[in-house]
C-alpha cells in the first residue's frame, strides 16, 4: 500500500517513537513531581520493633539534572504522630529531568540513608522529557539501530530505495515527463515559458509595497538601535552609581559602640516579641479563614458555579498575598485589619531566623502557586479535573500552614510559630533574670568567700550557656587570665554574653552582633563580634569610642588590626578596624588601658588636712560661722567621693562613679579657695577697718550712721543746756540718764562687746 510523502513520514516517525519508548513515555519508576507546584517527599522512620521514631534528625540532599547541587542537607520536618519525615520541594521554574536525591537520618548515633530521587515533569503531558530531549533521542540514534527494510530509518540511510514515483507521484510525473507541472506553476492559460504575460507587472506591483515596508523596517531598526544604545548607556550609569553607593555603604562602620551607654536594654527585645505576637495573631486568623473557605469550595465543587468558584479562588489569592511582596511592620502593633499571609511571613523571615518560619514560607508559597493555577485554569478552560486537582493540593498546603502557625496556648517545645514565640519569651525572661542575678552578685562581691564565688559562677555558667544563642560563647569565657580578678572577670564576661544575646535577638538575623564590656586588669575593653548567619560569610566594620579620660599614653596593649584615632568633635579616642567572620563564627578582641578612674585616698586626706588647717585661724573671729559652713561642705564632698568609689563594683560603674566624684572634687577645691579668702580677711581684723571688713556691709554702714547721729544729737542737746537762762530750774543729768535717753550708750555697749571679743 502506498502513502503520500507527508503521511508516510508521520507514521514511520510514530513507529520509531513507539519502538524507542514503548508504552507510556516516562524516564524511570522514580516519583514524578508536576511542574509549577510543590512536591512532598518523605519517609516513615521505625526502629527494629516497628515503633515510630520521632526524635531523629533527617536531612535531604538533592542535585539538579546537570549534576549541580540543588538542596544541601536541608533538615526535614517530622510529624510526631506517625514518624513521617518530609520536605516540600518547589518545582516552579525548575528544569525537567531526574533529581538524584537521598535522605540521611541520625538516631542516637545510628545513621540510615535512603534513595529518594524524583523526576520533575510537565503536569499536562505527564512525561519527564522535554521536546528537545525527544528530538535528540530521535536524531541522535545510531544507524545500526534502524535498518529494517522499508523503514523510515532505512530509507533515510539508503536514499536510492526511493523511486521517482515516490517523489513525482507516478505515473502523472516522471523524470522525463513533467506532466502538468509547468501549467501548475505558470498558470498555463496565461503564461508559458516563452510568454510571461502580466507576470512582470504583477511582480513589480507586489515589489513596490514590499520595498516600502523594507524601508520602514530599516528606519524602525535604526531607531531601535539608537534606543538600545541609550538604554545601555543609562544602565551603565546606574550600575556605576549603584557600585559607588554600595562601596560607600560598605565602607561605613556598621556598629558604633559607646561604652558609656551600656548594653542594649531588654525592652527592645520585648517590643519585637510583641510585634511578632501581633503578626502571628493576624496570620492565625487569615489561615483559619482560608482553610474554611477552600474546604467549603472543595466539598461543594460540583454544585458551585463557574463564576462563584472563580470569585472564591481570587479572594483566596488576595488574602494569601503576592510571593514577591515584602511587607514591613512598623513599631506600632499590628491592627485588626487584614494583612496578607505572604507579607507577614516575609516580615517574620526578616526579623527572625527559624526553620519554623522557613516552613511557613514554603507552605504559603505553594498554596499561592496552586490557587493562581486554579484561577488560570478556570479562566481558560472552566472547571476542569485539573483545576479540581490543584484545589486539593492547595487545601493540603493550607492545612499544613495552619498546623505550623499553631495556637496561642502552645508550649515552647511545640514545633509551631506560637511555640517558637513562647520559647523566645521564656529565653528573654531567663536572660533578664540571670542578668539581674549577676548584677546583684557583683554589687555584693565583697560578702562572698572565694569558694562560694567559685560555686556560684560555675552554676551560672552552666545555666547561661544552656540558653545562650551566641556561637562559641564557651570560648569567650576561657579568655580571662588567672589573675586576682579571675572570678570577677568571669562574672563580667557572663553578663557580656547575656547582653550579646539581647543584641542578637533584638536585631535582624543578617546583622553582625558587636558588643563591648569591661573587665579588670588594669581595665580591659573586651569586644565580641558574631556572625549570626549559618550560611553566609561577612565582613564587619567595627568602631567604638574610648572614654574621654584616656590618652594614647594610657593604652597598654591592643590587637594589631585595630587602629586608634582621635575624634575632634567628640573629644575622645576611638578604636576602629574590619574583621572577617565565617558563618556562625564568633571572634573577640581587646584593648587594655591604665586605670585612670581612681581618686587616691592620699589626695582625699590631703584636702581634709588643708581644710582643717585653714579653719583654725577663723576660731574666735567674725568669720567662724562662715568658715564652719564651708569646712562642712568640703568634708561632705570628700565623704561622698569615698562612698562612690567604694560602691563601684564593676569597671563600668567605676567610670560612672569617677565622673560623679570629679564633680565633688571640684566643689571641694572651690571650698578650699573660699577658706583661704576668709583667712586672708581675718588677718586684718586687728584694726577698726579690719573689724569693719569682717562684718557685712549693711550692718557696718548702719552702725556708722547710728554713731554719727548719736554724736550730733549729743552736741545739740549740750548746746541747748548751755544756752538756757540761769533763772530756769537747773536740770541735773547723771550719766545713767544720758545713757537711757540717747543712742550713745547703745553704741558704747556695742563697741565694748566687740572690743571685748577681740581681747
Amino acid at each position: 500500500m502506498k502513502f503520500k510523502k507527508g503521511y508516510q513520514f508521520f507514521i514511520v516517525l510514530l513507529w520509531c517513537l513507539a519502538s524507542i519508548f514503548p508504552g507510556k513515555i516516562v524516564a524511570t519508576s522514580y516519583r514524578v513531581c508536576p511542574d509549577d507546584s510543590s512536591c512532598e517527599i518523605g519517609e516513615f522512620l521505625f526502629d527494629d520493633t516497628y515503633q515510630k521514631i520521632t526524635d531523629a534528625t533527617c536531612k535531604f540532599t538533592s542535585r539538579n539534572p546537570d549534576g549541580s547541587l540543588y538542596l544541601d542537607e536541608v533538615v526535614m520536618s517530622v510529624d510526631t504522630n506517625d514518624g513521617w519525615y518530609s520536605i516540600l520541594v518547589t518545582t516552579t521554574s525548575k528544569p525537567y529531568g531526574l533529581y538524584r536525591s537521598f535522605i540521611c537520618c541520625n538516631d542516637n548515633g545510628s545513621d540510615l540513608c535512603l534513595d529518594k530521587s524524583f523526576v520533575i515533569a510537565s503536569a499536562d503531558v505527564g512525561t519527564s522529557l522535554t521536546e528537545q530531549q525527544v528530538a535528540d533521542a530521535v536524531w541522535d540514534e545510531p544507524r545500526a539501530g534502524h535498518n529494517d527494510a522499508d523503514s523510515f530509518g532505512e530509507n533515510l540511510q539508503t536514499p536510492s530505495t526511493i523511486s521517482a514515483a515516490d517523489i513525482w507521484n507516478y505515473p502523472t510525473r516522471t523524470l522525463s515527463s513533467f506532466g502538468s507541472l509547468v501549467a501548475n506553476i505558470w498558470d498555463y492559460s496565461a503564461r508559458t515559458l516563452s510568454s510571461f504575460g502580466s507576470l512582470l507587472a504583477s511582480i513589480k506591483e507586489e515589489t513596490d509595497p514590499i520595498k516600502s515596508t523594507v524601508d520602514e523596517i530599516k528606519t524602525e531598526t535604526t531607531q531601535i538601535q539608537t534606543t538600545t544604545e541609550q538604554i545601555q548607556t543609562t544602565t551603565e550609569l546606574v550600575a556605576t552609581q549603584t557600585n559607588e553607593l554600595v562601596e560607600k555603604v560598605t565602607s561605613e562602620p556598621i556598629v558604633e559602640t559607646f561604652i558609656e551607654e551600656g548594653a542594649l536594654v531588654p525592652e527592645d527585645l520585648q517590643v519585637k516579641i510583641k510585634q511578632t505576637k501581633d503578626a502571628a495573631k493576624v496570620l492565625l486568623g487569615n489561615t483559619s479563614t482560608l482553610k474554611t473557605q477552600i474546604a467549603s469550595l472543595n466539598n461543594n465543587w460540583e454544585t458551585t458555579s463557574y463564576q462563584l468558584a472563580l470569585n472564591e479562588v481570587t479572594d483566596t489569592s488576595r488574602i494569601l498575598g503576592a510571593s514577591t511582596q515584602s511587607s514591613q511592620l512598623d513599631s506600632s502593633p499590628v491592627d485588626s485589619s487584614p494583612t496578607d499571609v505572604v507579607g507577614i511571613i516575609n516580615w517574620l523571615k526578616q526579623e527572625w531566623e527559624s526553620p519554623i518560619i522557613n516552613n511557613l514560607a514554603t507552605q504559603a508559597s505553594s498554596a499561592l502557586t496552586n490557587t493562581n493555577s486554579i484561577s488560570r485554569e478556570i479562566r481558560n478552560y472552566g472547571k476542569t479535573a485539573l483545576s479540581k486537582e490543584y484545589l486539593g493540593i492547595a487545601t493540603q498546603h493550607l492545612n499544613k500552614l495552619e498546623d505550623l502557625v499553631g495556637l496561642p496556648s502552645d508550649s515552647a517545645s511545640q514545633n509551631t510559630l506560637y511555640g517558637y514565640i513562647k520559647d523566645l519569651e521564656e529565653t528573654s525572661d531567663q536572660l533578664a533574670d540571670y542578668s539581674e542575678l549577676l548584677a546583684s552578685l557583683l554589687t555584693n562581691w565583697q560578702y562572698f568567700s572565694t569558694q562560694d564565688a567559685q560555686e556560684i559562677i560555675a552554676d551560672l555558667r552552666k545555666e547561661i550557656l544552656a540558653i545562650n544563642r551566641i556561637p562559641d560563647a564557651d570560648y569567650v569565657l576561657k579568655l580571662q587570665s588567672r589573675n586576682g580578678h579571675y572570678l570577677e572577670n568571669q562574672a563580667l564576661a557572663l553578663r557580656g554574653i547575656i547582653d550579646s544575646n539581647f543584641y542578637l535577638l533584638a536585631q535582624k538575623p543578617d546583622e553582625a552582633v558587636v558588643h563591648v564590656w569591661l573587665e579588670y586588669g588594669s581595665v580591659i575593653f573586651r569586644s565580641l563580634v558574631t556572625n549570626p548567619s549559618s550560611s553566609t560569610s561577612i565582613t564587619a566594620p567595627v568602631k567604638y569610642y574610648l572614654p574621654k579620660e584616656l590618652t594614647l599614653e594610657n593604652i597598654i596593649k591592643k590587637d594589631d588590626w585595630l587602629t586608634i584615632s582621635y575624634d575632634i568633635e567628640k573629644e575622645a579616642y576611638y578604636a576602629r578596624g574590619t574583621i572577617d567572620l565565617a558563618p556562625s563564627e564568633t571572634k573577640t578582641f581587646s584593648i587594655e588601658v591604665v586605670d585612670v578612674w581612681t581618686i587616691s585616698e592620699e589626695e582625699i586626706a590631703s584636702i581634709r588636712k588643708q581644710a582643717e588647717t585653714l579653719f583654725q585661724p577663723l576660731k574666735n573671729t567674725s568669720y567662724f560661722a562662715q568658715g564652719s559652713t564651708i569646712k562642712v561642705d568640703i568634708e561632705v564632698s570628700l565623704d561622698k567621693i569615698a562612698l562612690l568609689q567604694k560602691q563601684a563594683q564593676t569597671p563600668e560603674a567605676k567610670i560612672r562613679s569617677y565622673r560623679e566624684a570629679q564633680l565633688e572634687l571640684t566643689a571641694a577645691d572651690k571650698g578650699l579657695a573660699d577658706l583661704k579668702t576668709l583667712v586672708t580677711s581675718a588677718g586684718s581684723a586687728g584694726t577698726l577697718f579690719g573689724f569693719v571688713g569682717g562684718v557685712q556691709a549693711l550692718a557696718v554702714w548702719g552702725l556708722v550712721v547710728i554713731l554719727v547721729a548719736g554724736f550730733v544729737f549729743l552736741a545739740i542737746y549740750l548746746r541747748m543746756i548751755a544756752g538756757k537762762p540761769r533763772s530756769m530750774k537747773k536740770i541735773s543729768l547723771s550719766s545713767q540718764d544720758i545713757h537711757k535717753k540717747s543712742t550713745f550708750g547703745l553704741i558704747k555697749d556695742i563697741i565694748s562687746i566687740k572690743m571685748g571679743r577681740k581681747n
